[in-house]
């Protein structure tokens, strides 16, 4: 889906590509990485990151959740990996990658809690009640306390079809009261998705009404003294929209 593109900016990784495979040293259905683009472009968005005081972890599902390149990633300045669903997790804790923010697309397993949170990640994505409890009875084991991030949605929010789990603004004061009986979770970081699209009439990547939602939760949540460090505002992230993130008030992308 992507050919055109690669062929305008990397001609040279197709012409790899045909090389190894004619040779018979790939298969078909083989991944091929440039790995000096891939850093090369890490690099730019750590700087510009870096330049606007945001943090970056690297979303490696799109390179086939390759712990080699993620720890490059993490080597170069990326905050850590987000292991999005259980299964990349697992790939990146069994190889000794620095997890970033884990769950934010698919809930971590109750059979894996105890595994993640021994691993220490720097925050994990929650959509229920059920599931923090289970993380704080898995952090109250190690005697440790883990920092959570409520995803957050509204009605009228932007929505993929089938990603709808979250916390629904108007329960975000009670949820918050609850967690705060916990004694081995925090609330720390808020997010949702997607943050940011591209409007391709204007050829520009625009902010979605999920910050709105984001930033009245942040204000419900101050309101009860909770003072979170991270806005994590996800999708499109790129060297076009850093500073987008920043003057939204996001801390994370």
């Amino acid at each position: 889906m992507f050919i055109d593109i690669v062929q305008k900016k990397n001609p040279d990784l197709i012409k790899v590509a045909i090389e190894l495979h004619q040779k018979g040293e790939i298969l078909p259905d083989t991944y091929v990485l440039d790995v000096d683009a891939i850093l090369e472009n890490g690099r730019a968005l750590c700087k510009k990151a870096e330049e606007n005081g945001i943090k970056l972890y690297a979303m490696t599902k799109q390179f086939g959740r390759v712990p080699y390149l993620a720890k490059k990633l993490v080597e170069i300045g990326f905050a850590g990996v987000v292991t999005v669903d259980f299964k990349e997790a697992l790939i990146m804790m069994d190889n000794g990658v620095k997890l970033g923010n884990v769950g934010h697309l698919v809930q971590i397993p109750s059979s894996l809690i105890d595994k993640v949170v021994r691993h220490s990640p720097e925050i994990i994505t929650v959509y229920s009640l059920e599931k923090i409890k289970e993380i704080d009875e898995a952090a109250k084991k190690y005697g440790k306390v883990q920092d959570i991030m409520l995803r957050v949605l509204e009605k009228d929010s932007k929505i993929y079809s089938g990603q709808s789990g979250g916390f629904y603004l108007d329960d975000i004061e009670d949820v918050a009261k609850e967690i705060l009986k916990l004694n081995n979770v925090r609330i720390n970081g808020l997010t949702s998705f997607p943050c940011f699209l591209y409007n391709c009439d204007k050829n520009i990547i625009e902010g979605t009404k999920n910050i709105e939602s984001i930033k009245k939760a942040e204000k419900i949540l101050k309101e009860l003294g909770i003072f979170v460090k991270q806005l994590n505002m996800p999708s499109a992230t790129s060297l076009e929209n850093i500073e987008s993130i920043k003057a939204y008030g996001g801390t994370h992308g």
